[in-house]
C-alpha cells in the first residue's frame, strides 16, 4: 500500500484503531505522513483525514516495554476532541524508523510555528502513576526491612546487624532509582527543545 498521499514524506504504516473507523477509514492498516502542513492520513481500503497543523493542539510521543523490545506510542490531540488519535508505529524497524522522522517533522513544524510547548513526550498519565506508584510500595517495604534490621536485637536477626540494614537499604536505593527513572521516562511533559524528543524516539 501506499504509505500516504503522493508526494507525502516522511510517512509510516499504522493499525487503525475505532477513532480512525470512525472518521471513515477502512482497511487493516493506515498510512500517516505530514505533508503540506498537515497530517495526512489515509486507509488502506480507502478513506482520509487531514489535520492542518493549525488543529494540531498536542503531539505526545513516548515508549513503553522493556530493553528487549520497545513499543513506541504516538497520539494526537485535535483541537476541542477529548480523545486522542493513536498513531502507534508497526513493531519493524524500517517503519520504525519512518515514525521518528515522522515525529521529528510535525515537531519541527510546530517548534516553527512558536508551538515547541505542544510537542510532548511520555505516555498516559495513568500507566505513568501506576509504574511510580508500584515502585515507591517497593523502595518503601525495603526501606521499613532496613530500619526494622537497625532496630531489631542482633542475635535475632541471624546476621550481622550491617548486613540485615545494608542489604535491603540497596535494594531501596534501587527501587528509589525505578520510581525516578519512571517518572522521567513515562510522565507526560511539554519538551522545551526538539533535542528532548529524541530519547522517545527510535533510532
Amino acid at each position: 500500500m501506499s504509505r500516504g498521499t503522493p508526494g507525502a514524506e516522511p510517512g509510516f504504516v499504522t493499525a487503525p484503531t475505532r477513532v480512525l473507523r470512525r472518521a471513515g477509514l477502512a482497511g487493516g492498516s493506515a498510512a500517516v505522513a505530514f505533508a503540506g502542513e498537515a497530517v495526512q492520513i489515509v486507509g488502506e481500503a480507502g478513506g482520509s483525514l487531514a489535520i492542518p497543523i493549525q488543529e494540531v493542539e498536542t503531539l505526545r510521543a513516548g515508549l513503553a516495554g522493556s530493553k528487549r523490545r520497545v513499543h513506541y506510542e504516538c497520539r494526537l490531540w485535535r483541537r476541542g476532541d477529548a480523545a486522542p488519535l493513536r498513531l502507534d508505529p508497526a513493531a519493524q524497524p524500517p517503519e520504525e524508523l519512518r515514525y521518528a522522522a515522522f515525529c521529528r517533522a510535525l515537531a519541527g513544524a510546530l517548534e516553527r510555528s512558536g508551538r515547541i510547548g505542544a510537542v510532548e513526550t511520555g505516555v498516559t498519565r495513568g500507566w505513568a502513576a501506576l509504574m511510580i506508584a508500584l515502585g515507591a510500595l517497593v523502595t518503601l517495604a525495603f526501606a521499613a526491612a532496613s530500619l526494622f534490621a537497625l532496630q531489631e536485637d542482633e542475635q535475632r536477626l541471624g546476621v550481622p546487624r550491617a548486613v540485615a540494614v545494608a542489604f535491603p537499604a540497596l535494594f531501596t536505593l534501587a527501587s528509589a532509582a525505578f520510581v525516578y527513572w519512571a517518572w522521567s521516562r513515562h510522565w507526560p511533559r511539554p519538551i522545551a527543545s526538539l533535542a528532548e524528543l529524541e530519547r522517545v524516539l527510535p533510532r
